[in-house]
């Protein structure tokens, strides 16, 4: 069965494994086949590598619809890092919080972060510096997080009608 890989970058990760898995396969099949003289053994080798490639393939589609449907990435602990958001006496809530993955690689967070007082400016500065430091500690591509004065009503609870605590 002959394939066009001429849709594939030069350096792209399907490259190798696609456009040589088909001439591995048959050379593989071959040196089994010479060495034990079983009829049953190409069907049978057939339809293993045929699950081993969609077995492969449905992990593959599962990622990917992970990704389009911005589910949170597995390996972020969203609880774990809105507990330490929280953790500085001047923070109030944390809510609005969201987290997913622009590729599967690259991981976005945004929160509000509602402030219990109105801390000075050099204050409000720190707290910033040490949220920015947490999120990158969490390896997050890009992050968003909106700053609300405890007089502040959220913008996004003020447009559902709910009010923030």
């Amino acid at each position: 069965m002959m394939h066009d890989h001429s849709s594939h970058a030069p350096h792209s990760p399907h490259s190798h494994t696609h456009g040589h898995g088909d001439e591995d396969r048959a050379i593989g099949m071959a040196l089994v086949l010479m060495v034990w003289e079983i009829p049953i053994l190409d069907p049978i080798l057939s339809i293993g590598f045929t699950l081993f490639i969609l077995f492969n393939v449905a992990r593959n589609v599962w990622a990917s619809l992970k990704v389009f449907l911005q589910a949170v990435p597995g390996e972020i602990d969203t609880e774990a890092l809105v507990a330490a958001l929280q953790a500085p006496e001047a923070v109030a809530e944390v809510h609005h919080v969201h987290v997913w993955s622009l590729d599967g690689q690259q991981h976005v967070f945004s929160a509000h972060i509602k402030l219990g007082c109105e801390p000075p400016m050099e204050q409000v500065r720190g707290l910033k510096a040490r949220f920015s430091a947490l999120v990158k500690e969490y390896g997050f591509a890009h992050s968003t997080i909106e700053l609300e004065w405890p007089d502040e009503v959220c913008r996004n609870l003020e447009q559902s009608g709910e009010r923030s605590g």
